[in-house]
């Protein structure tokens, strides 16, 4: 086709329950402060020459073009999205656009993506996706490109930070490591980077977070990897050479980080106000039935109490409906991060992806009682469970969302908290409460996610 002039870089979004397209189109949700905006397309851009015009769509916050000039587009899409992002597709392709595709739904169901598309990246996008280009100058674009996890992560250029748009509060990526060295069943991480654990050069990730800091005016950014700090040495030098930056972060870790008392100091003193655990359940027993038996049960309020001591918030991760759970397991949960005052809690219903052991295991027990994609996320049971139906799990979900962010609640913890960056939780935790009000499971946008009353 010869030279390509124009690429559009486009983050898909999903449906809601009535089939409209969810979008944060409310100023309260510009303002939010938990704008995290997805790594992979301005890390993508940087390797993209710059002779040739690009823009950055995200989808869950603006219309697309479809008419856009751009002779390619580029989608990333989660596997929820599968629907939208299929759409997204066929209607660019309708317009003459080449479309390339890549994320977690191309890389995890290539079968399915494959026949809408030109061309898929399966993993890594960063080895191919030049690649890609050159074969579309050239004539030559093949159906499928693989990355691989094995690849040191020595030479990544710096995100184009420029393409995010500043319509609104923004937490801007930062990745300093790739993968996990865990092996959770339910997990689609190490579907994605197999069994690797990696790290980029500390001077980089300095010279992103730098990069970074020159388009936020709050000086926000978010660590998008996994499992930052899994890797309590090269975790300690990264904080040691941040302190100078000062900016505010949070990131995704385990709760193993509690081991290392100078670790959380040098994290806090780095700029870290919060972290997000997942604790997934307070049964062992379902701990080590999915792979995660080095998270302790019966440590938990210790091991938070170490965090939290030296300034960090505590996010738990919780996920009901695993299999050893009944119904009391909504109340228990309740209960034990009110004592534990914990600010922030997000609530998850087990969903077994099907490329993920827990979700291959589910397929060949029968129980998969809903094989749409587009449900495999909150709002949804997809599963028969052993000792609870689809409605009571779904009602005590809710339920919980709603007492857990009660106004009474959110202040309770607040004044009872120790931790630093207060303000930021505190508006965090009544945008929750806004977006409960709205029928909204919180970590998204948009209303439509089956509140059963």
């Amino acid at each position: 086709m010869g030279k390509i002039t124009r690429l559009l870089l486009v983050h898909s979004s999903h449906y809601d329950d009535q089939g409209k397209v969810v979008r944060a189109d409310r100023l309260i949700d510009k303002l939010s402060v938990a704008n995290v905006v997805h790594s992979a397309l301005p890390y993508l851009a940087a390797y993209v020459s710059p002779e040739i015009e690009m823009e950055l769509v995200e989808d869950c916050f603006e219309d697309v073009n479809y008419d856009d000039p751009a002779e390619v587009v580029a989608i990333s899409a989660q596997v929820m999205q599968i629907r939208r992002a299929l759409d997204l597709a066929a209607e660019f392709r309708k317009r003459g656009k080449i479309v390339l595709m890549g994320g977690y739904l191309a890389s995890m169901h290539p079968d399915l993506v494959a026949p809408h598309v030109d061309a898929l990246c399966i993993g890594d996008g960063d080895q191919v996706f030049p690649q890609m280009l050159k074969d579309i100058e050239n004539g030559s674009l093949k159906k499928i490109y693989q990355g691989t996890s094995e690849v040191p992560l020595d030479n990544i250029p710096t995100p184009r930070y420029d393409l995010i748009k500043k319509d609104r509060t923004v937490l801007y990526p930062i990745h300093a490591t790739r993968g996990c060295p865990f092996k959770c069943d339910y997990c689609s991480i190490i579907q994605f980077h197999g069994h690797t654990y990696r790290h980029r050069p500390v001077a980089h990730v300095i010279r992103d977070i730098k990069a970074a800091k020159k388009h936020s005016l709050l000086n926000l950014i978010f660590f998008s990897d996994d499992n930052l700090m899994e890797d309590f040495e090269y975790a300690k030098e990264l904080f040691r050479q941040m302190i100078p930056l000062k900016v505010v972060w949070g990131t995704q870790t385990t709760i193993n980080i509690h081991k290392d008392r100078e670790l959380l100091e040098l994290a806090y003193k780095a700029g870290c106000r919060w972290v997000a655990l997942g604790m997934e359940s307070l049964s062992q027993a379902n701990l080590n039935q999915v792979n995660k038996g080095f998270n302790r049960a019966d440590k938990f309020a210790e091991q938070i109490a170490q965090i939290q001591d030296v300034g960090i918030a505590v996010h738990a991760l919780i996920m009901f409906g695993l299999e050893q759970d009944t119904p009391a397991v909504f109340d228990d949960t309740l209960r034990y991060l009110e004592e534990l005052n914990i600010t922030i809690a997000e609530f998850f219903i087990n969903t077994p992806y099907p490329a993920t052991p827990a979700g291959r295991q589910a397929l060949q027990s029968g129980v998969i009682i809903d094989g749409d994609l587009s449900h495999y996320r909150e709002g949804y049971v997809v599963f028969k469970h052993p000792h609870m139906d689809a409605e009571t799990i779904m009602k005590n979900f809710w339920r919980v969302l709603r007492e857990f962010y009660s106004i009474k609640n959110i202040l309770r913890r607040w004044l009872k908290s120790t931790y630093k960056n207060k303000i930021y939780h505190l508006t965090n935790s009544f945008y929750y409460w806004l977006k409960i009000k709205r029928n909204i499971v919180p970590v998204y946008f948009g209303a439509g996610n089956q509140k059963i009353d």
